[in-house]
């Protein structure tokens, strides 16, 4: 049980707290909650600090992207797996993006984003750590 805590993606947290919000409401009660806002302060310039629902939610995501590439650089021997389920994460956001209402929006589209990222980011960690990894001999 825990190894397979351990391996989940952590992009799995933003996502399943963008489809609690976005399955019940749909696509114009997403963009409402995500709009509203969750903060304000006024800052010496004179300008509105606002902070929304979905600049949160990014932000979340942007830490889990962190602790994902964090994660990534150690060695372990479950970086394949780890790397799988993020390629498969993103294979259901990208399905839900386009085809479930409610999952079309921009911050959604981000997350997705970020979460390639994280995919694109583990690979390469992967391949540069098998080519340290592999020794040569070198006749002299």
């Amino acid at each position: 049980m825990l190894f397979s805590i351990r391996v989940l993606p952590l992009l799995v947290i933003p996502t399943v707290i963008y489809a609690m919000i976005a399955l019940p409401m749909g696509a114009d009660g997403v963009h409402n909650t995500l709009s509203g806002q969750f903060f304000s302060l006024s800052l010496p310039s004179g300008d509105a600090f606002v902070m929304t629902w979905g600049n949160m939610l990014l932000g979340l995501t942007l830490l889990t992207l962190f602790g994902e590439v964090v994660r990534s650089a150690r060695p372990v021997n479950s970086s394949i797996v780890e790397n799988t389920l993020s390629f498969l994460l993103f294979t259901v956001q990208l399905i839900a993006f386009l085809l479930v209402s409610g999952f079309g929006a921009a911050a959604f589209a981000m997350i997705m984003g970020m979460t390639l990222l994280d995919f694109t980011a583990g690979a390469m960690v992967m391949i540069y750590a098998a080519r340290r990894d592999v020794q040569y001999n070198v006749a002299a």
